[in-house]
């Protein structure tokens, strides 16, 4: 099994390019099809009726595999997000802030967005029973 670059010369044979599976079958003496950055592989029919199912069963046998990692990867970041979520409530309960009420937005990444400031001040403005008009 040689490399042989396009627009040669070559024998009669079958000439594959593993970039693209491209084959290309000679009769008798031609040029390899592109310029010299096409690479070929030159193969024999027994090569490729030995490989050709050893690739297809490789395949056969990883794919169910490929698709049983998507979805575990897809039911695990609900679960990771579940997960963050408890340990923040459970953080919340034992240091006493769940009798405060304070607003903050949490994302996904775990940045702490802006304080928002208004709203706080009317959710502690309502608890203590004040009220100010002039916002």
């Amino acid at each position: 099994m040689g490399i042989y670059h396009g627009g040669i010369a070559v024998t009669r044979g079958v000439y594959w390019n593993p970039i693209d599976g491209q084959s290309v079958s000679i009769r008798k003496r031609n040029i390899l099809p592109g310029d010299e950055s096409r690479k070929y592989l030159k193969v024999s029919s027994a090569w490729l009726l030995l490989v050709a199912p050893l690739i297809a069963m490789v395949f056969i046998l990883f794919l169910p595999l490929l698709g049983i990692g998507v979805l575990l990867s897809l039911a695990a970041i609900p679960l990771i997000k579940l997960s963050f979520e408890v340990i923040a409530s459970a953080v919340r309960i034992c240091s006493g802030l769940h009798t405060r009420r304070v607003v903050h937005k949490w994302s996904f990444s775990g940045k702490l967005h802006k304080h928002n400031k208004r709203l706080t001040d009317d959710l502690n403005q309502k608890r203590d029973g004040t009220s100010n008009k002039n916002c």
